[in-house]
């Protein structure tokens, strides 16, 4: 996301994080280096509740575009995820993201092959796998049919870099969309 904000030029930005439930991080502004503190500050362990409800995050980023006090002429979320949804309100999440023509890009992240989700310590070390509430290391892999499907249900696309993170596409993608004139307001 760092590597995003840092090539985005006078795109308003938001983040909402989520896991079993979502919660907007930052949100809708002009301001980078804002944005960029409210990333850092994003822990894993703040997360209320635990899985990947990928509708729920949907929702609340159709939420954020309509508290917007201007309308954009472009939408476009940027979905970093696994695509393993456990929460089952994707079609909503679709539904929603179309009602405001809102393009989904969807970025997969994660092997095609089941393997244990690390615990990183502050320095990004790997200290350990997830456990569920029995003992059992918790596994992920990338599910690319589902975050494909989001994607172009919401005339958006997906994209997938083996041991990395596809940013550069998704920006080149949202360098070409309409920007709208925003003006500046100074308050005191």
């Amino acid at each position: 996301l760092g590597a995003l904000l840092d090539q985005l030029k006078g795109d308003r930005v938001a983040i909402v994080v989520f896991a079993g439930t979502a919660s907007v991080q930052c949100p809708l502004t002009s301001d980078y280096g804002a944005a960029r503190l409210f990333l850092r500050a994003i822990d894993p362990d703040a997360m209320p509740q635990g899985g990947t409800n990928i509708g729920a995050a949907l929702l609340l980023a159709r939420e954020v575009f309509q508290n917007a006090d201007r309308g954009s002429k472009d939408k476009v979320v940027v979905l970093i995820s696994d695509g393993e949804d456990l929460g089952g309100e994707v079609k909503e999440g679709i539904d929603a993201m179309n009602e405001i023509g809102a393009r989904v890009l969807a970025v997969g992240i994660g092997s095609e092959l089941p393997e244990p989700l690390p615990i990183l310590n502050k320095a990004g070390q790997v200290v350990g796998y997830q456990k569920d509430p029995d003992g059992k290391q918790v596994m992920s892999k990338l599910d690319r049919a589902g975050l494909t499907h989001i994607a172009e249900e919401t005339k958006g696309k997906f994209f997938t870099q083996p041991r990395s993170v596809a940013v550069g596409e998704v920006v080149k993608i949202i360098d070409s969309l309409q920007k709208n004139e925003l003006e500046s307001r100074l308050m005191v």
